[in-house]
């Protein structure tokens, strides 16, 4: 006769000791200990990953800070640019209209010089006030448009001459500010870039990062300078084209070639 087998007991969470095989435990308890060690597999497998990503990682964020410094001095560009846009359209809008009422005057003088001599009208004194850059603000209209339209091209014309010899004596002016100013910049980047080279003072104590940092500005400074000289003399441009295009006006109407 066989002996018969007894199947051994499970030990359960209450009877568990230090001693306890794995195997006498409950089918339970194995299971989640079998998935409490799955999980802290994961988790060692999820460092190692990290280990291997952060180097390579940490080289791309290294560069995060010089992209945002030159998106930085980019935007700075663009805004400087931007606002001197403004302002020469704001002015060419000015010029053009201020140039076709000077062109409807000029074109009602043509028009009184093609008619008879003993019906040119002279000495007006509404014209004799000259350009409508100086008229833009007088009131009025029927007898004052009469009298802006007359033929006294003399008189119109000194004006003209007057404001243009004002115009150039503002151009000579700002072109010697200019020179003055590019002198100052020119000899302030010289000492700047003498001292970082020689290492001495203040500017070229401290680390690579502090020098590189204070070329960096004295090198912004001198951008920023030049792009406001850059505005200066784009206005002085503008100008002397303005006189240019008036002077050609003034000796085509009065017939001088």
């Amino acid at each position: 006769m066989n002996p018969q087998v007894v199947p051994g007991v499970r030990i359960d969470v209450s009877n568990m000791k230090s001693t306890t095989r794995f195997n006498d435990l409950h089918e339970d308890i194995q299971k989640g200990i079998g998935d409490i060690d799955k999980f802290i597999q994961n988790c060692m497998s999820q460092k190692d990953q990290l280990d291997a990503f952060m180097p390579a990682h940490g080289e791309q964020l290294s560069a995060i800070p010089g992209d945002v410094r030159f998106v930085g001095r980019k935007y700075a560009a663009v805004d400087s640019a931007l606002g001197a846009d403004l302002h020469a359209i704001k002015q060419m809008r000015d010029l053009v209209k201020s140039d076709a009422e000077e062109a409807r005057l000029s074109f009602s003088a043509v028009d009184n010089l093609m008619l008879p001599s003993q019906y040119h009208v002279t000495n007006a004194p509404g014209f004799l006030g000259g350009s409508t850059r100086d008229n833009s603000g007088s009131g009025g209209k029927g007898g004052n448009d009469d009298e802006k339209t007359a033929s006294d091209l003399v008189g119109y014309f000194s004006k003209q001459v007057d404001e243009m010899d004002e115009q150039i004596k503002r151009f000579q002016k700002n072109v010697r500010e200019i020179e003055m100013h590019l002198g100052g910049v020119q000899q302030n980047v010289m000492d700047q870039a003498s001292r970082l080279q020689n290492g001495g003072g203040g500017f070229g104590a401290g680390s690579a990062e502090d020098k590189q940092m204070e070329l960096y500005a004295v090198l912004r400074d001198f951008e920023e300078s030049i792009l406001q000289v850059a505005g200066v003399v784009g206005a002085g441009r503008e100008g002397v084209t303005e006189l240019q295009l008036s002077d050609f006006r003034g000796r085509g109407l009065n017939g001088v070639h």
